[in-house]
């Protein structure tokens, strides 16, 4: 292998990596909670898996589905541009603003019901008063 496509290669690859490290992390995280499923069936692992699976969800609503749907939905509800400001606006407000800002905080919040689950259900992990 040449030196520039090895360097050619090491570029894409951080560039893969760069452009979509928030969602590496998201789908990591939904497959430790699987395979923790798979392991033992806990509310906890489904919690974790709900909670990154919204949140991957939302990275790829953000980047890649949102305008297409905005776009498809006025297309449908408004036909043809000039008309229907006022359902226009809900829809752009409701696709692009209220739905990602959803996803988000019902993804952290699930997460971090999970976490404080996590900490106060083991008794190794709960802070003992020195009496």
């Amino acid at each position: 292998m040449t030196s520039d496509l090895s360097g050619n290669l090491m570029s894409g690859l951080y560039s893969l990596i760069a452009h979509n490290s928030e969602v590496i992390v998201y789908v990591s995280g939904s497959l430790l909670s699987v395979i923790a499923l798979f392991i033992k069936p806990t509310r906890l692992a489904l919690l974790y898996l709900l909670g990154f699976g919204l949140l991957a969800f939302n990275f790829e609503y953000d980047k890649h589905l949102m305008l297409p749907l905005r776009a498809q939905t006025i297309a449908t509800v408004a036909g043809s541009p000039d008309t229907h400001l006022y359902t226009q606006r809900l829809v752009n407000l409701f696709l692009t603003d209220l739905v990602p800002v959803m996803l988000f905080l019902l993804g952290w919040g699930i997460l971090f019901v999970a976490i404080t689950l996590s900490l106060t259900k083991n008794p190794k992990t709960q802070i003992q008063n020195p009496k």
